[in-house]
């Protein structure tokens, strides 16, 4: 349909999609339907060096906010490690992806929030 819109023939159009499909048919779809080619935005070495970075600093805050605090405020302080975590390791793998800092920080953020309160919630109800 994209390439008819174009002026094309609907024979050529169809033609020229299954040709298209043939090679690479996941890249040729986000092209066609979304407008950027995937290569240019995903790159698994970025993602490969953001996992090795966060992983350490998403793990070290959280447990130096459990093991430095008095027993009472360990849920409050560990969940500010986290969300700390958060914070840096979605700056940083914004950074390393060249991507928006504020959009990284947010979905880092706010996933990780709703995963944190989803787990805790879990380990309430499982705790009973």
């Amino acid at each position: 349909d994209f390439l008819i819109k174009d002026d094309i023939s609907k024979e050529l159009a169809q033609r020229a999609a299954s040709e298209m499909m043939k090679t690479k048919p996941i890249e040729t779809a986000v092209r066609v339907k979304h407008g950027f080619n995937i290569s240019d935005k995903i790159n698994p070495y970025h993602a490969a060096l953001a996992s090795f970075i966060s992983f350490p600093i998403g793990a070290t805050l959280p447990m130096l906010a459990i093991l430095m605090v008095n027993r009472s405020y360990k849920v409050a302080s560990t969940s500010f490690g986290v969300l700390l975590a958060l914070i840096i390791t979605g700056y940083l793998a914004a950074r390393i992806g060249n991507n928006d800092r504020k959009k990284g920080i947010t979905r880092n953020v706010l996933s990780g929030l709703f995963t944190m309160t989803a787990t805790y919630l879990i380990g309430r109800l499982l705790h009973k």
